[in-house]
């Protein structure tokens, strides 16, 4: 009968391990190897090894190739070993389609398994425990809105959905790690899986990570192998690997193992495979499921140390009968026989535990051995280190007959001091630090057991004894391939050696050629990286040691030239380039072809877009921020983000260039007028209105988000252009339902109190857009603006009625119901306003000017029953054309202003004796309570100018919920970090009185409460004082006439009594002054307050919406 023949599809110490076992049992065994790799030990063990076109990773993952081998030598079964291709579904359909048995799971298994959520799934439907967390591929958003639903300290990790081994894990423990630990993670899976989707779960910090090894049979048959702890990791790659898991109980290895084997009959698997799972290290027997791994894994050879089987010959009898044996079936225990584990690597570690892989010659590779001691490695003495592969140069297992653990790795530690290794720098050390004494105990395993100690180690100064004095050093023959101490230079030439390590993409000189000094010589590829050598002298070369593939170590030697007369002597290798002149105004067809994109989102490009707006009296986005922005100053975030639609990319810069929205910081024109404002920039957000009437699309939104997370790492004022009509319906919307995961407006609600903002709207600015525009602090609008939370469409659609677009939140009613805080004509004055509205919470003005202050003597009446003009007040008191009102026709009873004194910039609350004599009606109280609250937590100091009858009373007021209302003066009030200062101008009366002083005179009340001499100040309304006060003694006085003189002698002497300079007598206030004098207490107090630190923005408090 012919012999049976195997293609092991991988290389190293893996495809050793597996021809040897196909040897002893009579199979032929054929290897591949790329065209890098025949120096691989591998290519020598193996009855037939055939050459891979290609280098790399790359010629090992070539399915197509790879099964063409195995056809053409008439191979019976592929074994795919671990890594490569080894979990690959399609390779291994197109193995068992060509008639090859695929030593591993079946297809439909590997893609059941290859998503880690699919996993986790079948995991939960098998009722074995899984972590909290997502269940597909997760989004940054969806990450942390996870994250924030945990309790406080629970942290997160973040995994790739496909591969294994470790790679792209990270574990954050707030929402600033998650937020660019995620990008890290995504960015490793998509360059090492080419799959940059991840998963989220909680973080389990105190845990064991212990694996279950089973086999199955494909046919509904899976039996429990083994168990191991692989705690011991760097950075979540395995170093250490311990079999059975000591000091776990036995209860606990039995639970893992029949849920292992539950999932494994209830997926009817084949072969090896290994159930991952976390184990509470407290030893409460809590455990969850991770992951599968269905291969068979590095760490299978402890299994097989401690179980005695050969876990790869049951592969081949599996293959061979359809069967597997009960016999081989093992018992859960953490007893018995003991074998321990450990990777050698060729690598470097960091005391931050940053590993580099290292190159170099295996100069001396001498291994231990002797009973109970194993080693699977490909190194050889002279074998070079090639970096395109794997780190592991082998794996040293330790057990015997009777052991326990403190036995096994005491032998371990043994073992390793025996290990000898040079040429290239390891992890031994490390390694013998692990092993060493009483370093590792069961109290201290987890999977965290390496990061808090790994510094320590590495700088241990523990003197291990090494046990092999004397050594052999190989002697690389020939120049091809070898260390610079190997090779012969010629006298009087120069030797090039490399930079860095990697491998030789192209040797530019042969020997003979002309060599001028600068030029580049070689080409070695690193880390996907081409980097150029450079010629250090000038001549020719003489001899070429490296070739064309060759693996190369930083220092190794390429060439030499011998150097013309007078270029130098100079030693070693020029990174640098040769010195050339260069056009600095040269645009190379790169960055002609960026730009030539860049230039079609500008309005330059779109005429017809720009004339549209024109038609309509508007102006475009990007000319409002060219109007809002010095120009060379905006740095615009996203340009190239195109709409989530099915339109190639060309299409779509054109069809919805920026996505509709511009995001970007830049400098206000004329910030020169403030302190330091020439420095100072704003960030601007700006829908788009050419662009699908100023929707918001799906790309937009996850670009909006990144500069609202941008934004809120580096707060800085926000304007925002609101104008548009909500979500846009026909994007792609794929993976998603309902929207409700878009996170931008929770973002944009996050930044209140943090920044302030200002939201300008001209135009329609419904649904969406007007909650973005409504999460600003402040919103400026035109008089042809429309702002509702849906369109006319959606409300005819609603049943609500047939509308026109202006029918639906016109100007005067969204000014009137305190919606619009500033009503301008156009765009211009928005732009204008705005401009002046984020100049107050930039600084100082550097050029003022004051009214005449005597004004303010003659703008209140003697007649105390007169009406006046509180806002002429306001305008004299502060720094001419400075005032800037809000909400001026919301809440009419008050005003609220931003103004300046001095340059300072200043809040200014204020009654209105013109409407309801200032009383504080409900929405005047709204009004007041929410300006407090903008002025506290951007650092503005309040001026309180008190002018009123009280708080509004009566039937009417009473069903607008006064009470509650009014109350909210006082409360912003008790919330005020910033200073408050207050004047009475004429009335203080009732609950109005305390309520402009930010709620009392006395302890916690404003800096200084001064009055003019028109002030007049009571507990209530005077004349009603009396009635309540004398009732009985004015009803006993029968004469009508001596009644009312009795009347106003007692209301006189009230308002005599309640005259400012009577309250001034009592200490309740601090001055009655001249109002000329009111600017100068002003002024003063706040230079006072600001030489003393007092005004400064409030941190973690919010600004209500209304």
């Amino acid at each position: 009968m012919e012999q049976p023949r195997v293609l092991i599809a991988n290389r190293g110490e893996i495809a050793i391990r597996v021809a040897r076992t196909a040897i002893d049992r009579g199979i032929a065994t054929y290897g591949i190897f790329a065209e890098d790799d025949e120096a691989s030990l591998h290519t020598s063990v193996v009855d037939v090894a055939v050459p891979l076109e290609g280098v790399g990773i790359g010629a090992y993952m070539d399915i197509d190739q790879i099964v063409a081998i195995a056809v053409e030598h008439n191979c019976a079964y592929i074994h795919p070993g671990y890594g490569f291709l080894s979990e690959n579904p399609a390779f291994a359909e197109k193995a068992e389609a060509a008639g090859i048995v695929f030593l591993g799971p079946k297809a439909e298994t590997l893609y059941e398994l290859g998503d880690k959520a699919n996993a986790k799934a079948i995991a939960d439907r098998c009722d074995v425990p899984t972590a909290r967390g997502t269940n597909a591929a997760t989004t940054l958003e969806d990450a942390k809105a996870f994250f924030e639903s945990l309790e406080e300290g629970v942290a997160v990790v973040i995994k790739p959905l496909a591969g294994g081994g470790g790679r792209g894990i990270r574990v954050a423990h707030s929402l600033e790690e998650l937020d660019y630990l995620y990008q890290q993670s995504a960015s490793e899976s998509l360059a090492v899986l080419n799959d940059d989707r991840l998963l989220i779960e909680e973080y389990m910090p105190r845990s064991r990570h212990i694996e279950i090894q089973i086999i199955g049979d494909g046919n509904g048959n899976a039996y429990f192998l083994g168990a191991r702890d692989c705690s011991v990791q760097r950075r979540f790659q395995k170093i250490v690997e311990i079999a059975p898991p000591f000091g776990l109980d036995d209860s606990v290895i039995g639970a893992l193992a029949e849920a292992a084997v539950r999932i494994a009959r209830t997926l009817k698997y084949r072969s090896l495979g290994t159930f991952e799972f976390l184990v509470d290290a407290d030893g409460s027997g809590r455990f969850i499921f991770m992951e599968v791994n269905p291969r068979i894994q590095v760490e299978h050879t402890v299994t097989e140390a401690a179980s005695g089987l050969d876990l790869v010959d049951l592969q081949f009898r599996l293959a061979e009968s359809g069967e597997i044996d009960e016999s081989v079936a093992q018992t859960p225990t953490a007893g018995g026989r003991f074998a321990v584990q450990v990777r050698v690597n060729s690598e470097t570690i960091g005391a931050d535990g940053q590993v580099s892989p290292s190159g170099g010659t295996l100069t001396t590779y001498l291994p231990p051995s002797g009973p109970g001691v194993r080693v699977d490695s490909a190194a050889y003495p002279g074998y070079k280190i090639n970096p395109r592969y794997d780190s592991l140069l082998a794996k040293l297992i330790v057990f015997g007959p009777e052991s326990t653990f403190e036995q096994a790795i005491a032998k371990t530690y043994r073992a390793l001091s025996e290990y000898t290794i040079a040429g290239v720098q390891t992890n031994l050390e490390l390694l013998r630090e692990i092993c060493y004494g009483q370093n590792l105990t069961v109290e201290a395993l987890d999977t965290n057991y390496l990061e808090p100690r790994l510094a320590g180690f590495l700088a241990s100064e523990a003197s291990h004894q090494l046990r092999h004095s004397r050594v052999e050093t190989a002697e690389v023959g020939g120049a091809h391939g070898a260390q610079a101490e190997f090779v012969s230079i010629p006298e009087g030439s120069q030797a090039v050696s490399a930079h860095l390590s990697g491998v030789l993409s192209y040797l530019l000189v042969e020997e003979g050629a002309a060599v001028a000094s600068g030029q580049p010589i070689a080409v070695v590829e690193a880390m996907k990286m081409e980097h150029e050598i450079f010629a250090p002298v000038g001549g020719k070369g003489v001899l070429t040691v490296a070739q064309k593939g060759d693996a190369i170590t930083e220092g190794d030697i390429l060439l030499a030239i011998e150097a013309e007369h007078g270029d130098g002597e100079a030693g070693g290798l020029s990174q640098a380039g040769p010195a050339e002149t260069i056009d600095l105004d040269h645009i190379r067809d790169d960055l002609a072809h960026v730009n030539a994109y860049r230039e079609r989102i500008y309005d330059a490009a779109r005429p017809e877009a720009v004339q549209k707006r024109h038609a309509r009296g508007k102006r475009t986005i990007r000319e409002n921020l060219g109007d809002l922005l010095v120009a060379e100053s905006f740095l615009e975030y996203g340009p190239f983000v195109v709409a989530d639609q099915d339109y190639d990319f060309d299409e779509l810069i054109s069809r919805s260039p920026a996505d509709g929205v511009i995001t970007g910081f830049g400098r206000l024109n004329e910030a020169d007028q403030i302190d330091g404002g020439a420095e100072k920039q704003v960030a601007v957000i700006g829908y788009d209105y050419s662009v699908y009437a100023g929707t918001q699309g799906l790309k937009g939104h996850a670009k909006t988000d990144r500069f609202l997370q941008i934004l809120n790492d580096t707060p800085v004022p926000l304007i925002v252009f609101g104008e548009g009509g909500g979500g846009r319906p026909n994007d792609r919307y794929s993976g998603m339902a309902s929207g409700f995961t878009i996170p931008t407006f929770r973002l944009l609600g996050e930044l209140n109190g943090k920044l302030p903002s200002v939201a300008i709207v001209s135009g329609p600015c419904f649904a969406g857009n007007a909650a973005f525009a409504g999460l600003c602090d402040t919103i400026i609008a035109t008089r042809s603006s429309n702002i509702g939370m849906a369109g006319a469409a959606l409300v005819r659609e609603a049943g609500l009625g047939d509308f026109r677009t202006e029918d639906i939140g016109p100007i005067d009613d969204q000014t009137a119901s305190g919606v619009v805080d500033i009503a301008v004509e156009d765009e211009e004055e928005a732009v204008a306003v705005a401009k002046k509205y984020v100049s107050f919470f930039q600084g100082r003005s550097v050029n003022w000017e004051s009214h005449d202050q005597r004004k303010l003597r003659h703008l209140v009446p003697e007649n105390r029953m007169r009406a006046y003009d509180m806002s002429a007040v306001i305008e004299t008191l502060a720094d001419v054309d400075s005032v800037l009102e809000l909400r001026a026709e919301f809440g009419r009873e008050a005003i609220t202003v931003l103004a300046r004194i001095e340059g300072y910039p200043v809040g200014i609350i204020a009654n209105n004796p013109r409407v309801q004599s200032g009383a504080i009606t409900s929405d005047a109280a709204d009004k007041i309570a929410r300006f407090l609250q903008l002025c506290n937590v951007h650092g503005i100091p309040v001026l309180s100018l008190a002018d009123t009858p009280g708080i509004m009373v009566g039937p009417e007021v009473e069903r607008t919920g006064i009470v509650r209302h009014s109350s909210r003066v006082f409360i912003a009030a008790t919330r005020l970090s910033v200073p408050f200062y207050t004047v009475f101008i004429r009335k203080g009366y009732g609950l109005g009185g305390p309520a402009m002083t930010g709620g009392n005179l006395g302890i916690g009340g404003p800096h200084f409460c001064i009055a003019w001499p028109t002030a007049e100040f009571g507990p209530m309304q005077l004349e009603g004082q009396v009635r309540l006060a004398y009732g009985r003694e004015l009803d006993a006085i029968e004469d009508e006439t001596e009644r009312q003189r009795r009347y106003e002698e007692l209301v006189a002497q009230r308002y005599a009594d309640g005259h400012s300079l009577r309250i001034a007598s009592h200490g309740e206030l601090d001055d009655v002054i001249d109002p000329a004098d009111t600017r100068r207490w002003f002024a003063s107090s706040l230079k006072l307050h600001h030489q003393t630190g007092k005004i400064r923005p409030t941190e973690n408090q919010a600004i209500d919406a209304w």
